[in-house]
């Protein structure tokens, strides 16, 4: 995709295929591949104002390599600059829109040690999931993106201490001052833990 306008015409086509297929009792969910080109990437921002259907934007490698004329996306582990900056570009639209941002897959298939670290990174810098490209993967995807007990711990003791100082927009947890992007924070791992915040 380009940008949101192609949501939007996509979204036509999907409401009236699901009006004549599914007498309307279906809606389905967009996830669009937001980085296959440069016009894709300089179009990020268009997604703000997309509709309800989108639920994520993904960014991709291999497309974009093509459409810049690189072999190779890295230089070792690293990405190189033009795909650093993608992957950077739709994580920040994907959250300006407030929807979830996917990783590009791991086109590495020989090694688990390498999804391992591409997931980490993914995780560590606010990436909600990570697209697999083999069925090996999996497993270590949804390991990584699985809140873990401390911090399904931190999220309920956040909104605890939020709900003992009503409508304040700071709170005390420990010796650290918490605002609201805490809260909002501790809604996302719970949700992300219980399927409901």
């Amino acid at each position: 995709m380009q940008g949101g306008e192609d949501v939007h015409r996509l979204c036509d086509f999907l409401a009236a295929l699901e009006h004549v297929l599914l007498n309307g009792a279906w809606e389905t969910g967009i996830v669009a591949m937001a980085t296959e080109s440069s016009e894709g990437v300089f179009g990020l921002s268009s997604y703000r104002n997309a509709p309800m259907r989108l639920r994520a934007l993904m960014w991709g490698v291999e497309d974009l390599a093509a459409d810049l004329g690189i072999r190779s996306s890295h230089q070792g582990r690293e990405l190189t600059s033009p795909f650093s900056v993608a992957r950077t570009m739709c994580l920040l639209a994907a959250a300006q829109a407030g929807i979830d941002a996917i990783d590009a897959v791991s086109t590495n298939l020989s090694h688990n040690f390498e999804i391992g670290h591409e997931v980490a990174l993914a995780r560590r810098d606010g990436f909600a999931a990570k697209a697999a490209a083999h069925p090996s993967h999996i497993a270590a995807i949804n390991e990584a993106f699985m809140p873990h007990a401390e911090e399904i711990q931190w999220a309920r003791h956040v909104i605890e201490a939020f709900s003992k100082v009503g409508a304040s927009g700071v709170a005390r947890l420990g010796n650290a001052m918490i605002d609201r992007p805490h809260l909002r924070l501790a809604h996302r791992i719970l949700c992300r833990a219980e399927g409901a915040d």
